[in-house]
């Protein structure tokens, strides 16, 4: 019973409720989708920037050999 008395409340808070007087201009959304590609193009560059060091933690790669150390002189 309270549960219906809680879902009728919900439902005419909602429908009373005022105008917000609020607009968006075609800038908002094109500045919205800008944002969300910009930090997919800075989340691709940042795994692009460090491929070896996620693939060596899990394990799908051998760690690079460095050939400074067995350089002969």
């Amino acid at each position: 019973m309270p549960s219906i008395v809680i879902v009728a409340a919900i439902f005419i808070l909602l429908n009373f409720a005022g105008a917000a007087h609020a607009y968006l201009d075609p800038g908002s959304g094109s500045m919205f989708l800008q944002l969300l590609l910009g930090g997919l193009a800075a989340v691709l560059v940042a795994i692009k920037m460090f491929w070896h060091r996620i693939m060596t933690m899990f394990g799908l790669k051998n760690q690079k050999v460095d050939d400074s150390d067995t350089s002969q002189k």
